[in-house]
Protein backbone atom coordinates (compact mmCIF):
# COMPACT_ATOMS: atom_id res chain seq x y z
CA UNK A 1 0.00 0.00 0.00
CA UNK A 2 2.51 2.74 0.82
CA UNK A 3 4.40 2.30 -2.42
CA UNK A 4 1.33 2.51 -4.34
CA UNK A 5 0.54 5.69 -1.86
CA UNK A 6 4.10 7.32 -2.32
CA UNK A 7 3.91 6.60 -6.26
CA UNK A 8 0.20 8.62 -6.40
CA UNK A 9 1.82 11.45 -3.96
CA UNK A 10 4.36 12.03 -6.35
CA UNK A 11 1.85 11.66 -9.58
CA UNK A 12 -0.51 14.31 -8.54
CA UNK A 13 0.25 18.66 -7.82
CA UNK A 14 -0.55 19.41 -4.61
CA UNK A 15 -1.34 23.16 -3.47
CA UNK A 16 1.62 25.28 -3.34
CA UNK A 17 1.90 25.34 0.76
CA UNK A 18 0.49 21.99 1.16
CA UNK A 19 3.58 18.72 1.42
CA UNK A 20 1.59 15.09 1.50
CA UNK A 21 1.50 13.34 4.28
CA UNK A 22 5.21 10.86 4.16
CA UNK A 23 2.60 8.31 4.53
CA UNK A 24 -0.67 6.15 4.72
CA UNK A 25 -2.26 5.70 7.53
CA UNK A 26 -2.25 2.22 8.24
CA UNK A 27 -4.21 -0.29 10.24
CA UNK A 28 -3.07 -2.79 12.50
CA UNK A 29 -0.16 -5.29 11.15
CA UNK A 30 -2.31 -8.20 10.12
CA UNK A 31 -4.58 -5.76 7.62
CA UNK A 32 -4.89 -6.76 3.97
CA UNK A 33 -5.49 -3.61 1.61
CA UNK A 34 -6.31 -4.49 -2.31
CA UNK A 35 -4.93 -2.97 -5.18
CA UNK A 36 -5.63 0.69 -5.59
CA UNK A 37 -6.32 1.36 -1.80
CA UNK A 38 -2.90 3.53 -1.48
CA UNK A 39 -3.61 5.37 -4.41
CA UNK A 40 -6.77 6.28 -3.59
CA UNK A 41 -5.83 7.52 0.25
CA UNK A 42 -3.65 9.51 -1.37
CA UNK A 43 -6.03 11.24 -3.96
CA UNK A 44 -8.20 11.99 -0.69
CA UNK A 45 -6.01 13.33 1.07
CA UNK A 46 -5.45 15.14 -2.63
CA UNK A 47 -8.61 16.71 -2.50
CA UNK A 48 -8.96 17.18 1.09
CA UNK A 49 -5.26 19.57 0.67
CA UNK A 50 -7.42 21.84 -2.35
CA UNK A 51 -10.74 22.33 -0.42
CA UNK A 52 -8.24 23.55 2.45
CA UNK A 53 -6.26 25.45 -0.14
CA UNK A 54 -9.34 26.82 -1.22
CA UNK A 55 -10.75 27.61 2.25
CA UNK A 56 -7.50 29.35 2.96
CA UNK A 57 -7.44 31.91 0.66
CA UNK A 58 -10.48 32.54 -1.16
CA UNK A 59 -10.90 36.07 0.73
CA UNK A 60 -6.95 36.82 -0.28
CA UNK A 61 -6.51 35.71 -3.29
CA UNK A 62 -8.79 34.99 -5.91
CA UNK A 63 -5.92 33.78 -8.76
CA UNK A 64 -5.45 30.71 -6.75
CA UNK A 65 -8.79 29.64 -4.94
CA UNK A 66 -9.27 30.00 -8.82
CA UNK A 67 -6.65 26.92 -9.60
CA UNK A 68 -8.14 25.14 -6.22
CA UNK A 69 -11.18 24.97 -8.19
CA UNK A 70 -9.61 23.97 -11.33
CA UNK A 71 -7.71 21.15 -9.33
CA UNK A 72 -10.98 19.92 -7.55
CA UNK A 73 -12.38 20.13 -11.06
CA UNK A 74 -9.88 17.13 -12.53
CA UNK A 75 -10.90 14.90 -9.74
CA UNK A 76 -12.70 12.93 -12.38
CA UNK A 77 -9.12 11.84 -13.71
CA UNK A 78 -8.38 10.51 -9.97
CA UNK A 79 -8.48 6.64 -9.24
CA UNK A 80 -10.28 7.77 -5.73
CA UNK A 81 -13.48 8.88 -7.92
CA UNK A 82 -13.85 5.06 -9.36
CA UNK A 83 -14.45 4.21 -4.96
CA UNK A 84 -17.11 7.12 -4.64
CA UNK A 85 -20.20 6.69 -5.22
CA UNK A 86 -23.05 9.31 -7.21
CA UNK A 87 -23.96 11.22 -3.85
CA UNK A 88 -20.43 11.48 -3.45
CA UNK A 89 -19.74 13.13 -6.52
CA UNK A 90 -22.38 15.47 -6.28
CA UNK A 91 -21.09 16.73 -3.19
CA UNK A 92 -17.61 17.80 -4.42
CA UNK A 93 -19.06 18.95 -7.56
CA UNK A 94 -22.25 21.08 -5.55
CA UNK A 95 -19.41 22.61 -3.97
CA UNK A 96 -17.19 23.77 -6.23
CA UNK A 97 -20.04 25.21 -8.10
CA UNK A 98 -21.13 26.99 -5.39
CA UNK A 99 -18.12 28.26 -4.67
CA UNK A 100 -17.88 30.21 -8.61
CA UNK A 101 -21.09 31.35 -7.67
CA UNK A 102 -19.50 32.93 -4.27
CA UNK A 103 -21.69 30.66 -1.97
CA UNK A 104 -19.17 29.54 0.57
CA UNK A 105 -20.64 27.09 2.94
CA UNK A 106 -20.85 23.80 0.74
CA UNK A 107 -16.59 24.01 0.36
CA UNK A 108 -16.51 24.91 3.99
CA UNK A 109 -18.83 22.05 4.94
CA UNK A 110 -16.92 19.93 2.58
CA UNK A 111 -13.98 18.80 5.26
CA UNK A 112 -16.51 17.61 8.33
CA UNK A 113 -18.07 15.87 5.17
CA UNK A 114 -15.09 13.81 3.95
CA UNK A 115 -13.62 13.49 7.15
CA UNK A 116 -10.47 15.24 5.78
CA UNK A 117 -7.25 14.94 8.46
CA UNK A 118 -7.12 18.19 10.45
CA UNK A 119 -3.34 18.52 8.81
CA UNK A 120 -5.62 19.72 5.98
CA UNK A 121 -7.75 21.92 7.77
CA UNK A 122 -7.70 25.82 7.28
Amino acid sequence: MQLEYRAEVARISWPPTTTAPPKAIEGNASTNYQIGVGAATADFSWICAWVGEWLAVRTTDPARAGRALSALDSSPQLPVWSMWDADGHDLLRQATTSARLGIANPMETLPGALSCPAVFAQ
